[in-house]
């Protein structure tokens, strides 16, 4: 098991370069940032100025760049985080992990459809079809996904919490990405705050795994 948890570490360090590489390509324009969340169709005419074609093409290829790499990277890490915290000596801390690992499956299929969605906005608003509902259904998608994308954090949090060392303190930075996440669900912006406590956990973890195996299945 010690050198099972040892090469997990390893792995997950190989996926953090990996997702670092690719996030570039899945990430959004600049100039398209908050679309998925906007509210109607006028919103979205405000972010989509350019009606020559060009957004479509943008879009679809951060699109398919996070459909065919970043979904299934991020996915593949947290499955391998909660899988090995599911290994600790704790029955609640296991219970936790695998309700974290559902949790992440279903932000990647909502990830997936809202990048579907997002598509069919942009294409009808180049044709002017679009409408509000169309719109809506796109921030719904986009809503459920980082709800449950937050949640996973909130449900990995507890598996460090019934420790007596420093490892501990790793489970209070998921727990800040978790609080800071869902407030992102009303104001958006939190969303991006977020990643900061989790851009220090998720290496964390990854060390804590690859030197510290027998600390950290024993919980000592």
């Amino acid at each position: 098991m010690e050198l099972l948890v040892k090469a997990t570490g390893i792995l997950l360090f190989l996926i953090f370069g990996l997702m670092g590489y690719f996030s570039t390509q899945a990430k959004l324009p600049q100039r398209y940032q908050g679309l998925q969340l906007t509210k109607s169709v006028k919103e979205v005419g405000e972010i989509i100025v350019d009606r020559e074609g060009t957004a479509l093409d943008d879009i679809r290829k951060s699109m398919d760049a996070d459909n065919s790499r970043l979904i299934p990277l991020y996915w593949l890490l947290f499955i391998v985080i909660a899988l090995i915290l599911a290994r600790q000596n704790s029955s609640l801390a296991s219970r936790f992990a695998v309700a974290a690992s559902l949790s992440i499956t279903a932000a990647a299929g909502l990830d997936y459809l809202e990048n579907f969605r997002t598509l069919e906005v942009v294409q009808a608003i180049l044709n002017n079809s679009a409408s509000d509902e169309l719109v809506g259904g796109m921030r719904l998608a986009s809503l459920g996904k980082w709800l449950f994308f937050f949640l996973t954090m909130g449900l990995l949090a507890p598996t460090f919490f019934w420790r007596i060392d420093w490892i501990q303190l790793v489970g209070y930075l998921y727990l800040a990405a978790f609080f800071l996440g869902w407030t992102g669900l009303f104001y958006p912006p939190a969303i991006q705050w977020a990643f900061m406590p989790l851009i220090l956990a998720l290496p964390l973890s990854a060390f804590i795994f690859a030197f510290w195996p027998v600390s950290f299945l024993k919980g000592n």
